[in-house]
């Protein structure tokens, strides 16, 4: 009977041991799969912010761009209406009057002319 009850106790103390070791290998896998997985979220939360960064850069190069463009269309405006402005005169202005004065000049002194001078 001895024997029996020293069995008896021993295997009643490995149960709950053996039930402690396996809670505490398995506790140990799960820690580390949520270590593995805090990790990868907390990757994840920088992949994030940087690509937020990111589409603020691109964000602010297409106003820039933008901006340009419409000052590019500004200033192609203003000198398209001074060439216009420049262009209009010339084509419907009358001949210049050194053209008038050149048509109407005296033609030249003849021989007969230059003795009554």
């Amino acid at each position: 009977m001895g024997a029996d009850y020293l069995f008896l106790s021993a295997v009643m103390l490995a149960i709950p041991m053996s039930m402690k070791y396996l809670l505490a290998f398995q506790i140990r896998k799960k820690v580390a799969v949520l270590r593995a997985r805090e990790r990868h979220a907390e990757a994840m939360a920088n992949r994030l912010e940087a690509l937020e960064r990111e589409q603020d850069v691109v964000h602010g190069a297409l106003v820039q761009v933008e901006d340009q463009r419409r000052w590019a269309q500004t200033r192609r405006g203003m000198i398209e209406e001074e060439l216009r402005r420049i262009r209009v005169p010339t084509e419907t202005a009358p001949e210049p009057t050194g053209a008038r004065w050149r048509a109407a000049a005296p033609a030249p002194l003849t021989a007969a002319a230059e003795v009554n001078v």
